[in-house]
């Protein structure tokens, strides 16, 4: 393009902006917000004899995000969050930051939902909570994800979400889940990400077999030698072998680390690799536990629920369910949000039932996010929220809960919580009774009756 084709372009672009200005209330949201990325990122054009230099202009690009946030713009309600938040050419305002990255989020806009996440998880302009940190991050990188976001801030998200799997904050410690999402980073051009891959030392649990891990091992680490044993265990890179698994973890038991101790346990619970032995098990099950070991508290609590190589004992039980759910593992927390639903074990408290039922659905648990989603719909220890119900309920039915999958049903059979549609209430009917939930058999012949009566008015 030649320059002075340039020049008439500037022009025409200023007249636009100028006549904007004056009457920002003729441009819908999306334009307001596409005008303040103008402002924000080029700038206005400054004219010379041989070129056009662009100059940014901070100022009146706050004034058109904040237009567009008012509109409803979520993008815009999260970059506007953003720049109060770290007071990048506006004043600093921590509260009004969360307020628009709040609306952002609730607004389903992925780079909100990011964007507040890391706020609720250093403490800024809020208090911190892990659990819900990891929830919005979380959401957010799977929206990254289908969408096929391959710029921006998702490289730094999905980094960020394999550092919570991987440390276990706001969520159980999850080695698969902690590989895929560093993965995901590091091909985007994570540098970070690509740094904990190639060393699995710095994950909890492994990233896949290589010489250097065995060499380690074979050295005496005892982190090492849990990476090395779950390699074996599930077949990171090398072959499945249990024995070789269930030898690397007695290793590492032999050292007193509570993850090694954990795993042989579980390696005698199952017999794998070792003849199935539930004395055994329990006796490395307490010892990991004893060290603040969360997972094998909760596991120490099934044991003397079923009587695995103990005597049964419901006080027992629940006493290491309650010290594995405040140590944060998902599944506890939502046996101690039943029994203060139920009143078993504690006094009835359906807002203690609500607070620990939140923080296991928070962290993953599926029928945590089951009993979240029925306390929304009945309003009981919380208010009634027909949307919250609904989603819980698909989060937990998604993850293959029968009884979610059931109540999903009901909700899109009767337009609870989301449209009505008739379609997806027999889907999860079927998915539903499918792992033999009775009361989805009933359900599928009501929405076939619905879909049949919905033919016959639309003739």
């Amino acid at each position: 393009m030649s320059f002075k084709k340039k020049i008439f372009l500037w022009v025409g672009v200023i007249g636009i902006l100028g006549i904007g200005y004056n009457a920002y209330h003729w441009f819908d949201g999306v334009t307001q917000g596409r005008i303040a990325y103008f402002y924000l990122e080029y700038g206005l054009p400054y004219f010379y004899t041989d070129r056009v230099v662009l100059h940014k202009d901070i100022p009146r690009g706050i004034w058109w995000l904040t237009k567009a946030a008012e509109r409803g713009n979520a993008n815009a309600q999260s970059n506007l969050g953003a720049y109060l938040m770290h007071g990048n050419g506006v004043k600093k305002n921590e509260k009004e930051g969360i307020k628009w990255l709040r609306k952002s989020a609730d607004n389903a806009c992925a780079e909100g939902q990011y964007n507040l996440g890391t706020c609720i998880y250093n403490g800024e302009g809020t208090l911190v909570n892990k659990q819900e940190a990891f929830r919005l991050i979380k959401d957010a990188c799977e929206k990254m994800l289908k969408r096929g976001k391959k710029k921006g801030i998702a490289k730094n998200a999905y980094y960020v979400l394999g550092q919570f799997y991987s440390r276990g904050e706001g969520c159980e410690v999850n080695k698969k889940e902690a590989i895929i999402w560093f993965s995901r980073a590091a091909d985007l051009g994570n540098v970070d990400a690509r740094t904990a891959l190639d060393n699995p030392l710095q994950i909890p649990t492994p990233v896949k077999y290589s010489s250097e891990l065995k060499d380690k091992a074979e050295e005496g680490n005892s982190e090492a030698q849990v990476n090395l044993g779950w390699c074996y265990y599930d077949g990171l890179g090398i072959d499945k072998d249990y024995s070789k698994a269930a030898f690397w973890f007695q290793k590492a038991a032999d050292q007193n680390n509570s993850w090694g101790q954990l795993n042989l346990a579980i390696c005698y619970k199952e017999g794998k690799g070792v003849p199935k032995n539930l004395l055994k098990a329990f006796e490395y099950f307490e010892k990991s536990a004893k060290q603040d070991n969360a997972n094998a508290q909760f596991a120490l609590a099934q044991c003397y629920g079923n009587a695995w190589g103990t005597e049964e004992n419901e006080s027992e039980s629940f006493k290491f369910n309650q010290q594995s759910a405040k140590n944060g593992n998902s599944c506890a927390q939502n046996v101690v949000g039943y029994a203060y639903f139920t009143g078993n074990k504690v006094s009835k408290d359906p807002e203690k039932a609500f607070e620990w039922f939140e923080k296991s659905a928070e962290g993953g648990c599926e029928k945590g996010q089951c009993n979240l989603s029925k306390l929304y719909a009945s309003g009981v220890g919380v208010q009634k929220d027909d949307k919250k119900a609904f989603y819980w309920a698909k989060k937990s039915a998604e993850a293959n809960d029968s009884e979610s999958q059931y109540l999903l049903g009901e909700a899109f059979l009767a337009g609870r919580g989301t449209e009505k549609n008739t379609e997806q209430a027999l889907y999860w009917f079927r998915k539903s009774a499918n792992q033999g939930y009775s009361e989805a058999f009933d359900g599928i012949k009501r929405a076939e009756k619905s879909s049949e009566s919905g033919k016959e008015s639309s003739k």
